[in-house]
């Protein structure tokens, strides 16, 4: 969990100045975005993306930025994918 809160709180601080520009935007952790992984810390890999909340904001023309390096392990906790993750998960995210 510590490793991802910088990340976190970026993502919040990236969606309310977009927000202060007069543009809607939320941020999402990695679970809220979908990000499903396997439950090694620290270089978890992705199982799966359930980008059903992203599609959702989408679709009422909102800016959704992402917590990009972590998601959630099939075990329900906080994982980070490691070096290459947020690469790893704009690729998982994009094919979605």
């Amino acid at each position: 969990m510590l490793l991802s809160t910088g990340e976190r709180q970026s993502c919040a601080l990236c969606a309310m100045a977009i927000n202060d520009l007069g543009h809607r935007a939320i941020s999402l952790t990695g679970s809220q975005a979908g990000i499903v992984t396997d439950t090694s810390h620290t270089k978890a890999r992705i199982l799966d993306v359930r980008a059903d909340r992203i599609r959702a904001a989408s679709t009422t023309t909102r800016s959704c930025s992402s917590r990009a390096f972590q998601g959630v392990s099939t075990a329900k906790d906080v994982t980070t994918l490691g070096r290459g993750g947020s690469d790893t998960t704009a690729v998982a995210l994009a094919r979605r």
